[in-house]
């Protein structure tokens, strides 16, 4: 990190506004960190050994920045090595100081290992586990899920709710495949209930796949239509409610901005810290008004 840039990031944002860092997908390995000679893929460039170093060097950077909350997108985990995998992510997530808010939505490689879990073994399905070693295993079902959460952050004037929720089950409760997620009706009227009641002036939304257009392969079309259409409505309602969602699942090459039929609200899709040798992650800065800066952050493998 360049000194201009760090002085810039640790100085604050400036008024009355909330800082967050958002990063996705690092596909940890436990068997695999710090081994070169572990095989990855080409394409997306998933280089799985940079996984612990470039874990250490986030959490490192979030104390230093001592941001009001950190989100992180999905895919913790890629699959093998669960157990231990699900263990040497949480070493450095637990690292962040507890006084930040911290949220993992869940991706649907953090239940991939599913061809090896014995639920007799663990004695809790599968479900439960992944909730279990991610931290979240207390939680009561909101919605059909123990991801699903609804938080506020203010500093001033500036209020921001933040709405996590889980796109891996449908309605009956069946787990998607890789390319295909789910918003069941459930958890699309939780969230608009939310964002009706809550006396925020910023909302940002935030899952593991994508439910904006240019992400249509990564979620059941039904049920994006059903999410786009509530936010529209939502939209109506709260006029001064400015509305933003972020996901990952797609490794994107760098931060892209998604966007909607509607032109309601902004998306981001965001890239993976799995990928290349030096992997983003983000700072959001929000005023009250709705009105986002972002800076892009690097974990460097080789530094």
């Amino acid at each position: 990190m360049n000194r201009q840039k760090a002085m810039l990031l640790f100085g604050g944002g400036g008024g009355d506004t909330v800082r967050f860092i958002v990063f996705s997908d690092a596909h940890v390995i436990a068997e695999a960190a710090d081994d070169t000679s572990y095989p990855s893929l080409v394409s997306p460039p998933m280089i799985y050994y940079t996984a612990r170093k470039k874990m250490q060097i986030v959490a490192s950077n979030i104390n230093l920045i001592n941001p009001d909350a950190v989100l992180f997108l999905g895919d913790t985990i890629n699959y093998q090595d669960f157990e231990e995998s699900f263990d040497m992510f949480m070493e450095y997530w637990n690292n962040i100081d507890p006084s930040i808010k911290k949220s993992i939505s869940a991706g649907n490689h953090d239940y991939a290992y599913d061809a090896s879990y014995d639920p007799v073994q663990y004695e809790m399905p599968l479900e439960d586990y992944t909730a279990y070693k991610l931290g979240y295993g207390d939680r009561t079902l909101t919605a059909g899920s123990k991801f699903n959460e609804s938080f506020s952050v203010s500093n001033g004037n500036t209020s921001v709710r933040f709405i996590n929720f889980d796109t891996n089950f449908n309605s009956e409760g069946q787990h998607s495949s890789v390319n295909t997620g789910y918003i069941p009706s459930a958890e699309i009227n939780w969230i608009k209930s939310e964002l009706l009641t809550c006396e925020d002036n910023v909302a940002f939304l935030f899952s593991h796949k994508g439910a904006m257009l240019g992400a249509t392969s990564y979620l059941n079309e039904t049920d994006r239509t059903a999410f786009e259409n509530m936010l529209v409505e939502v939209s109506q309602a709260k006029p001064s409610l400015k509305l933003y969602y972020l996901y990952g699942h797609s490794h994107a090459p760098n931060l892209v901005q998604g966007y909607t039929k509607t032109g309601h609200f902004e998306a981001y899709n965001f890239s993976a810290l799995v990928d290349y040798m030096s992997s983003q992650y983000y700072v959001f800065t929000v005023n009250r008004k709705g009105i986002v800066s972002i800076e892009t952050l690097w974990a460097n493998y080789n530094s």
